[in-house]
């Protein structure tokens, strides 16, 4: 662990404290934002949506669990951003992209938290001027979309017998 004595808060040794526990060899937690994952062309990761970080309204992003050995992410601003590689088990962020918002969304409100397999296929134009998307190939196991088929079916029937009922309800006013 390393000094810096011309400025203390680079420093990465462990301060310690009298009467406190040897906190040497403990394994540091991510605190603040996760890192981020940036789409290029063909860039794939393998993940499970664990939740939305919505702290920042100007920047809801997807929190994501890293399923596979290491992935490249992002830190900080996106104009002056690090280079940090995530590694199995730790969380990153992907941004709230059309393709993905309903499924992200749907994965966690059934309760699957399934592993993706999400690959960033193209950047494409959008109606607007001067607006683009992304286009993903967004893939889960077989036995994940059994589960996902069944919890759809469920909720189409839930939906259709909420509108029979307001249906009867109308008629009888």
């Amino acid at each position: 662990m390393a000094n810096d004595k011309k400025d203390p808060t680079k420093s990465t040794a462990i301060v310690a404290v009298a009467g406190a526990p040897d906190a040497t060899n403990w394994e540091k937690e991510e605190t603040g934002f996760a890192p981020y994952w940036k789409p290029e062309a063909r860039k794939v990761f393998f993940a499970r949506p664990i939740g939305r970080d919505d702290r920042d309204p100007d920047f809801v992003r997807y929190q994501m669990k890293l399923e596979q050995d290491e992935l490249a992410c992002q830190s900080g601003p996106k104009d002056d951003a690090t280079d940090v590689i995530v590694k199995k088990g730790d969380t990153f962020t992907v941004s709230v992209y059309v393709q993905l918002d309903d499924k992200f969304n749907e994965y966690m409100e059934c309760g699957l938290f399934p592993i993706v397999r999400c690959e960033a296929l193209r950047e494409a134009k959008t109606s607007k001027p001067g607006q683009t998307c992304w286009i993903f190939d967004l893939r889960v196991s077989p036995e994940d979309k059994k589960k996902l088929a069944g919890y759809r079916r469920d909720k189409a029937q839930q939906m259709a017998a909420a509108a029979s009922e307001r249906k009867a309800i109308q008629e009888n006013a």
